[in-house]
């Protein structure tokens, strides 16, 4: 067998028994002992061109923990399928990975009949859904010769582009995002701080670009998650999901730049601006008093 797996688990004696379960039916297996690892192994393994088929991922874990891991997997060109090793604390951040787009979720410690079995499973969809992709791109491709051998032919004195008229090339989208002394490069997915980079997570940077697009104004927390997670979500559920990532963007960035609108969602600010707004204010008072 040559599918590629990627075990991602902070405990040493699991991590080895699911690495030796899988090593022993002949699957290629690597491991992570934590989530930042094992995004760097799943871009380094696209770049190689050999991308991972199935990520095993255990949910809880440090800075990363695994459903950022699914986020960023699933990022990628050609996506693995990712099974979710759970306890049975964390049920509802499985359920929510699930809703995310993982393939399963394991409870630990599993049996390896039952971890083999997912795997395999996990496994003959992925390699379907590559089946299908590649369909799709034969038959587009042999659609788009169809079209070009029935398309006329251009005219030799095209049109001249109106006076005035931006041309297609130059309505381009706007790359950085300045907030106070927080620059946002929404091209290369950078994120600085008083001319200092900012070391962010896949989904920290989702998070923080998200609010920086809505810069000033308040977003609710299910409208955030459908576009840095891509599910619906109520506003419980999206509020715990949430709540870690800008805890840590509030860490990294300063606490003052994310406002939190209790049972809302938040808001990104400039604190400077924030502060010359609230000294208006407090004048205004003191003259009216």
């Amino acid at each position: 067998m040559n599918a590629q797996i990627l075990v991602v688990e902070d405990d040493a004696t699991t991590r080895m028994s699911i690495v030796a379960i899988l090593d022993s039916v002949g699957y290629q297996v690597a491991a992570a002992i934590n989530g930042e690892e094992a995004i760097a192994l799943l871009q380094q393994a696209a770049d190689d061109g050999r991308p991972f088929d199935v990520v095993v991922t255990d949910i809880r874990m440090g800075t990363v923990d695994g459903v950022e891991v699914l986020y960023a997997a699933r990022k990628h060109i050609r996506p693995p399928e990712v099974i979710i090793l759970t306890g049975y604390g964390t049920m509802d951040t499985s359920i929510a990975a699930l809703r995310a787009g993982a393939y399963d979720y394991l409870i630990k410690p599993c049996k390896p009949d039952e971890l083999l079995k997912y795997v395999t499973s996990a496994i003959e969809r992925h390699q379907a859904e590559l089946r299908r992709e590649h369909a799709i791109r034969m038959i587009t491709h042999a659609l788009g010769q169809l079209c070009d051998e029935d398309m006329p032919a251009p005219p030799t004195n095209p049109e001249p582009t109106p006076v005035g008229a931006e041309p297609a090339e130059a309505r381009a989208p706007e790359r950085y995002l300045q907030i106070g002394e927080l620059q946002i490069d929404t091209f290369r997915h950078t994120v600085s701080h008083n001319q200092q980079t900012v070391h962010l997570t896949p989904i920290e940077y989702d998070l923080l670009a998200c609010l920086g697009h809505a810069q000033g104004r308040v977003m609710g927390y299910s409208e955030i998650v459908q576009q840095t997670h891509k599910h619906e979500a109520d506003k419980t559920e999206a509020q715990g999901l949430l709540k870690t990532h800008i805890q840590n963007l509030r860490r990294k960035i300063g606490s003052d730049y994310i406002v939190s609108i209790r049972s809302t969602g938040y808001m990104l600010v400039d604190p400077a601006q924030e502060q010359c707004n609230s000294e208006v204010q407090c004048a205004g008072l003191s003259e009216h008093n």
